[in-house]
């Protein structure tokens, strides 16, 4: 019996899926993250990709630190990642699709504001899932080369 469904899966999949998704749009479409020529005090491409992948390490800590709002309310403040908004919206707010959508709905304000209007329980189940969903998210960066690669000269000896 041949079947056209697609086999069930689990949320850390999906969670997975997302992530790489995202990261592989990021990857071919770096242009997404190139500065404006005319203004030469910008970072280049490359040097935004890093950008990009040091504000998703970062952010696990920053929501563990601040909580999920905080966190959110300072990645849209600064501006420095919004494709990382991006996709932490899309993931949190789209009943996790298994693929990053290029549009950019729903954005960091939209995340935002449903923090802001939501109950105790769901803020914090919010905030779990951003925390198990941001390590895959790590490590596709890392995976990827959008983030500069630990010195190998130095931290532990």
């Amino acid at each position: 019996m041949t079947s056209t469904t697609k086999p069930c899966s689990t949320l850390e999949q999906r969670r997975a899926a997302h992530a790489w998704s995202f990261i592989e749009h990021v990857s071919k479409n770096q242009n997404l993250l190139i500065p404006d020529k005319s203004n030469p005090t910008r970072l280049n491409a490359t040097d935004k990709v890093k950008k990009l992948g040091t504000e998703i390490k970062k952010l696990s800590t920053r929501i563990i630190a601040s909580g999920l709002g905080q966190a959110m309310t300072f990645r849209h403040a600064k501006q420095a990642a919004p494709l990382l908004e991006q996709t932490i919206s899309q993931w949190l707010l789209n009943d996790r699709a298994e693929k990053f959508n290029e549009q950019p709905k729903p954005d960091g304000k939209d995340l935002i504001d449903k923090i802001i209007h939501s109950s105790s329980a769901k803020l914090r189940d919010q905030t779990e899932e951003a925390l198990a969903y941001l390590p895959w998210l790590s490590r596709f960066a890392e995976a990827a080369g959008l983030m500069d690669k630990p010195d190998d000269n130095h931290g532990e000896h």
